[in-house]
């Protein structure tokens, strides 16, 4: 009986540890990525904004996936930058907590 209650609370411990590890992100959609040589170069100017994890790309949806550091909330304004910076334009950036048509001001 002890063996199945302290299964039960390695299983509950588990579960409650990966549902807090849930990924948080930023979606960037894009008015222009044609191709993967285009988003590594986008991925690249992202990954030099301080708290981005990793940056996933979906070609097809002209959408980049930023992933965050746990605990930190890369800023907006230097996400939107960063991209202008690697010559493309954002046509929408929404955060955990906001939606931007246009360059944030913070």
């Amino acid at each position: 009986m002890n063996r199945a209650v302290l299964a039960c609370a390695v299983m509950l411990l588990l579960a409650t540890l990966s549902l807090a590890q849930k990924a948080v992100y930023t979606k960037a959609v894009l008015k222009e990525l044609d191709c993967m040589g285009c988003a590594k170069k986008i991925a690249k100017k992202i990954q030099t904004v301080q708290g981005v994890k990793e940056v996933r790309v979906d070609l097809e949806a002209r959408t980049l996936y930023i992933v965050h550091q746990p605990n930190v909330h890369p800023s907006a304004k230097l996400l939107w930058e960063a991209i202008e910076q690697a010559d493309h334009e954002v046509e929408k950036l929404e955060t955990p907590t906001e939606s931007h048509t246009s360059k944030p001001k913070a």
